[in-house]
């Protein structure tokens, strides 16, 4: 039986799914408000692979001052990247 790793599955799985599809499940995901700890990994997981499609933060100074009003980094990428919206 071959053994797949935690990153080859998660590199699948994304290379699979649209941006469309990551930023909605990110949505979800954010809304709840007891996550579990798996939740938790695959959201961040999601963040970053949307945050990679988009070429990454530019402005780190602008997307920390969205995230200390209080916004959720999922709203923080989709105000930084509003083609993500479209």
């Amino acid at each position: 039986m071959t053994t797949i790793s935690t990153d080859s599955r998660k590199a699948a799985l994304f290379a699979r799914t649209s941006t469309a599809t990551l930023v909605a499940s990110a949505l979800t995901l954010s809304v709840k408000t007891d996550l579990t700890s798996e939740e938790r990994l695959t959201l961040a997981w999601i963040h970053d692979e949307i945050e990679t499609r988009m070429g990454g933060v530019q402005d780190e100074d602008a997307f920390v001052a969205l995230l200390d009003n209080d916004l959720s980094y999922i709203e923080c990428l989709l105000v930084t990247f509003p083609e993500l919206v479209a």
